[in-house]
């Protein structure tokens, strides 16, 4: 099939605390492809951590999901808009399922929705092989005093979700470009431009986060 050669994408974030308002305006008129959501920082990684550990109600992901989603969702499956959104921060899968309440909330049934959970490394960190670039012990040193370890991903797992079908794409830590180039590399599959771009964009362990308590 041949694939138009306009791609429009849509910003609804660039940080956790922007307004709402302006997504939804997007998702209503701006004719998009794909809508975009960047909440996440180093910080946010850490604190969202911290809070979970000491208040296990805490749902690990962005405390504004319901209210972006809320806003867009009726307008985005109207328009056959895909969503792809970092919003999961710790439990991608977690505000997955939640955006599938969501969906059915609004009355939006039959929403292709998909999770990547590739992005925390917490729990088994400590059994790699890896040394602490500060000090060169080994980085199970680490293990009585680790909040988080969450790599940056690359596209290549959304852009699994997108071939798959995934309506929405909601992710924990990836790279801040990934959210944007997936759809471009999915788009223009076989390019050799978007094939460079692929490879650009894979993740990165080295950028762990290690914080001690």
């Amino acid at each position: 099939m041949t694939q138009a050669t306009t791609l429009r994408i849509g910003s609804g974030s660039g940080w956790w605390g922007d307004r709402v308002e302006p997504a939804e305006r997007s998702a209503r008129l701006g004719k998009l492809d794909y809508l975009c959501f960047e909440t996440m920082a180093e910080a946010t990684v850490s604190a969202a951590q911290v809070r979970k550990r000491r208040d296990p109600a805490f749902g690990g992901y962005d405390t504004y999901l319901d209210d972006r989603m809320r806003a867009v969702l009726p307008h985005c499956i109207a328009n056959g808009t895909r969503i792809i959104s970092n919003q999961g921060w710790i439990h991608p899968l977690g505000a997955a399922r939640r955006v599938a309440q969501l969906c059915e909330e609004l009355g939006l049934h039959g929403v292709k929705i998909a999770a990547v959970t590739t992005t925390d490394l917490t729990g088994s960190i400590c059994e790699l092989d890896l040394s602490l670039l500060e000090s060169g012990e080994h980085v199970s040193t680490l293990r009585d005093t680790l909040i988080s370890a969450e790599p940056y991903e690359g596209v290549g797992p959304i852009v699994e979700a997108l071939r798959a079908g995934a309506q929405i794409v909601i992710t924990g830590r990836v790279a801040d470009p990934s959210l944007f180039l997936a759809p471009m590399i999915h788009h223009s599959a076989g390019s050799p431009t978007m094939s460079r771009c692929s490879r650009a964009a894979a993740p990165s362990a080295t950028c762990s986060n290690a914080v001690p308590r």
